[in-house]
């Protein structure tokens, strides 16, 4: 159980890293988010 929230929170952590990198290249919300 620790191990799924643990494994939750990197994946959250990427995503929000992953939304940075994309927004700086483009320079606005980045449309591969969606």
């Amino acid at each position: 159980m620790e191990d799924f929230q643990e494994k939750d929170n990197q994946s959250k952590e990427n995503q929000e890293l992953f939304r940075h990198i994309c927004g700086d290249i483009i320079g606005h919300d980045p449309p591969c988010l969606q």
